[in-house]
């Protein structure tokens, strides 16, 4: 089947939960209603986080930190799930994080900030790609073209790194934070740039491959190791996908500090 028409059906598969969540928002129905109409791409992650709003809402999380931005989607769900949680979030690539801004513009409890995060500042270059969410500071592995050939690297883009840690003293975050990072490979050199934040963190949440899909990437066990040695315990894995023989790829996965509390 052609990938791009294997994209749209994925998409398309999303449309009934789209049009279920601002039932379950009434206090919010008419502004997610307006969202899915108009910018459906925004809601994605409100789709995805949907079946664990009970514990996201139930966390006392002070901070939300959203690394690996891209155009807001998870910013958006988790404004919708706490409207009391002060945001932070860091895209690098310019035409993303114009679509960040101009999304998340009416928040007031919103801080953004054009960067990309990693292990030590310097600048950089984001491998932009054909299907934006695959973009990354690291190459494409042939195995990614193999699983997703709808992505295809097209240009780069001269971006600024920093370390999460650099913006501690500008942010002054309040604990307990919830990280998330999705930065396609990059994960862990974000880790290694926020050994001071990890202190202020209760959760992290990070998308791990399980396969190559970047040059020079950190697979599960490096990232595992890095957050079990720091007092982090591994929760649980979402949003699985797979190769067509069975093979894990990638899924989304949840360590916290103190499981239970």
């Amino acid at each position: 089947m052609n990938s791009k028409i294997t994209l749209t059906l994925h998409n398309f598969g999303k449309v009934p939960s789209l049009l279920f969540l601002p039932f379950a928002f009434p206090r919010k129905f008419f502004r997610l209603a307006w969202t899915g109409l108009t910018n459906p791409r925004l809601m994605g992650e409100l789709v995805e986080h949907f079946p664990h709003r009970k514990w996201i809402q139930s966390k006392k999380f002070a901070t939300f930190i959203d690394v690996g931005s891209f155009i807001g989607s998870s910013s958006f769900a988790i404004r919708v799930m706490r409207p009391d949680i002060d945001i932070f979030a860091f895209e690098p690539v310019q035409s993303n994080y114009e679509f960040l801004i101009t999304n998340m513009k009416s928040d007031m409890h919103f801080k953004a900030y054009q960067v990309a995060l990693g292990s030590a500042n310097g600048s950089g270059e984001i491998h932009q790609n054909a299907f934006p969410a695959s973009s990354s500071i690291l190459e494409l592995d042939e195995q990614h073209k193999r699983q997703y050939p709808y992505a295809a690297s097209t240009s780069r883009e001269k971006v600024q790194i920093a370390r999460l840690d650099d913006y501690l003293a500008e942010m002054k975050i309040s604990p307990p934070v919830f990280l998330k990072i999705d930065v396609q490979g990059f994960e862990l050199e974000v880790l290694k740039g926020a050994e001071n934040c990890l202190d202020q963190v209760e959760c992290v949440f990070l998308e791990v491959s399980f396969l190559p899909l970047y040059k020079g990437q950190c697979g599960f066990d490096g990232i595992h190791e890095f957050l079990s040695t720091r007092g982090f315990v591994f929760m649980g894995s979402y949003d699985h996908q797979y190769t067509k023989s069975g093979d894990l790829i990638q899924a989304d996965l949840l360590y916290c500090r103190n499981p239970g509390s």
